[in-house]
């Protein structure tokens, strides 16, 4: 994603250290180690670090956010996600939050790609699962108890190809919707930018 709403591009946002220090004073234990988009994690609070040795890109903002978010509900309470799915409107404010300000911008994958094997390919940095729905489709683990869906239609000559982005049914009270939002951001970042 480009322009003003990435945050990746905004001096705010860009760098993890600018990250809310009351992230990191909200966990309760100084070391954490969990599974990240398939990846394994290491979070150290004292030092105010989070590590992953083999991440396809480098450590952003979103993905200090998106773990600090997680660690901190995890500290609390346990994630209880079923295999109902929505649209992202369909979350508690969704409408208004994804198609207003925060659009999901995941076409700019067909945009990289020459072929859907090269896509398929890419899902696999993310150890994305593939499942029957729509042309092809993937159920990315942001963190084991958490799935994001994203359903691929080719398209023809009539229609350009799309990309469906649908989340587990009560996501919204775990994760505040511009969580939500870094964890496609970082998907589809991950999809674009593969090595």
């Amino acid at each position: 994603m480009e322009g003003p709403l990435n945050p990746d591009n905004n001096p705010l946002f860009s760098n993890p250290a600018n990250i809310p220090k009351d992230y990191w004073q909200r966990l309760k234990y100084d070391f954490y180690k969990i599974i990240f988009l398939g990846y394994e994690t290491e979070v150290f609070r004292s030092e105010r670090l989070i590590k992953i040795p083999s991440f396809p890109y480098r450590l952003n903002f979103q993905i200090y956010l998106i773990i600090l978010k997680y660690l901190s509900v995890i500290d609390e309470r346990e994630i209880y996600l079923t295999n109902n799915w929505v649209l992202a409107k369909d979350l508690e404010g969704g409408l208004h939050f994804f198609d207003k300000s925060h659009p999901l911008n995941v076409r700019e994958i067909f945009e990289r790609y020459g072929n859907i094997d090269d896509i398929k390919k890419a899902c696999q940095i993310f150890s994305g699962v593939p499942i029957f729905l729509g042309d092809f489709a993937y159920d990315f683990f942001v963190f084991p108890e958490v799935k994001i869906r994203y359903i691929f239609y080719e398209g023809d000559e009539d229609f350009s190809p799309q990309i469906t982005v649908n989340f587990q049914k009560g996501l919204d009270g775990y994760f505040n919707l511009d969580v939500i939002w870094a964890m496609v951001n970082v998907i589809t970042k991950g999809l674009i930018e593969k090595k």
